[in-house]
């Protein structure tokens, strides 16, 4: 997998790349821009930074370049001209300048409603719901209450719990998550520090998933993450769940680790804010990992022996299910070909599927998610 470049990929001159994403970091943050650029001129004239104005104005064909700067990913708005297409070589707008690009469609805009509600596993009963929202919190309070009902499997393991407690940590559902930490614990949702015989063993996931549950209760956009972690053991790139929340004021998705809100990891991170690099989806690894920029190895699963491009494949179809139907899978579930992948028994035809996924998933575009999806769809006996 390493050193296998995607087709359409370039290397270029990073400083130039820079200047192109500092000065579209404030007006084209997400492809909403070009949209609200063509809605509303009015308003796009009163943005302060005419560079990423102008080069929004200059897009009539419709097509975004990505540039990649030290792990930081934006898009901007470009023409690309009839020589640029052959050769997948862009020069930035505004710097003017070749650097590393995709040539992707348009982003249709996304669909923020469909985060705002709950999927099968994120729907909270009625009164579920009303003890949620009845709390009155932001978005990262949320996420502590969610992370002060929960306990990982490794600290619950000498915390003498039972063996049908440590067994909670295959409950799916976000309702059944809740309804037990009522059980051990009692319906005062902020009733302080927990200990944890009261608190629900559950992994990343479900710390991700129960976060994203009381998001979509509220109402806040909101789709839970399946990717690697950067910040556990670097250089290397850990299974990890996070989930993202649609901010209205930065008009991007904050990246949130519920799981480590408050408290210190071993290496750098930002869980309440996770900056890029810090933790990627499982698509934004797999790029990274076709053009050459990354090693495979790298990736995987803390204390065992499954790395490679196999656990990069699993992860990409568990986010997939995750983004494109609001599905989120167990970390263990497998469907499909992911056990094959997994043995190594997957080709070229596989790759080039999940190249496919990738792409659908860092665009944010539901239909080629689930154009996808639908070749890579979780058994319904295994949502139950």
């Amino acid at each position: 997998m390493a050193g296998v470049r995607r087709k359409g990929a370039h290397r270029g001159d990073a400083a130039a790349c820079k200047g192109c994403r500092d000065a579209a970091r404030n007006w084209t943050r997400s492809v909403d821009a070009l949209q609200q650029f063509r809605s509303s001129p009015r308003d796009a004239a009163r943005s302060p930074n005419a560079s990423a104005r102008d080069a929004l104005a200059r897009c009539p064909a419709q097509v975004h370049h990505r540039a990649r700067v030290d792990s930081i990913t934006t898009e901007v708005a470009a023409r690309p001209s009839e020589q640029e297409l052959a050769s997948g070589l862009l020069q930035c707008r505004p710097c003017s300048q070749p650097c590393q690009v995709e040539v992707l469609p348009t982003v249709r805009r996304v669909d923020l409603d469909f985060f705002a509600t709950p999927g099968p596993l994120t729907e909270l009963a009625a009164e579920q719901s009303a003890s949620v929202t009845g709390l009155g919190l932001g978005a990262l309070d949320l996420c502590r209450v969610a992370q002060g009902l929960l306990v990982a499997p490794h600290d619950a393991f000498g915390a003498g719990l039972s063996d049908q407690q440590m067994q909670d940590r295959n409950q799916r559902r976000a309702g059944a998550m809740l309804q037990r930490a009522f059980e051990l614990g009692g319906p005062d949702l902020l009733g302080g520090t927990r200990p944890p015989e009261r608190r629900v063993v559950g992994s990343c996931r479900h710390f991700a998933v129960l976060a994203t549950a009381f998001l979509r209760a509220c109402g806040v956009p909101a789709r839970a993450r399946c990717g690697f972690a950067s910040y556990f053991i670097p250089p290397r790139k850990v299974d990890h769940w996070v989930v993202e929340y649609w901010s209205d004021d930065d008009q991007r998705w904050i990246r949130v680790d519920p799981e480590y809100l408050d408290i210190d990891t071993p290496g750098v991170a930002r869980p309440h804010d996770l900056r890029p690099g810090e933790f990627l989806d499982a698509g934004e690894a797999w790029l990274l990992v076709r053009s050459g920029q990354d090693d495979a190895a790298s990736f995987g699963v803390f204390g065992t022996d499954n790395w490679g491009a196999g656990e990069i494949r699993g992860n990409a179809m568990r986010d997939l299910a995750s983004v494109a139907v609001k599905i989120e899978m167990l970390p263990w579930d497998e469907w499909g070909p992911m056990a094959d992948s997994y043995r190594g028994a997957t080709g070229d035809d596989f790759d080039e599927l999940i190249d496919q996924l990738a792409t659908a998933t860092s665009s944010s575009d539901l239909s080629a998610m689930r154009r996808v999806y639908a070749r890579l769809a979780v058994p319904a006996s295994m949502v139950g």
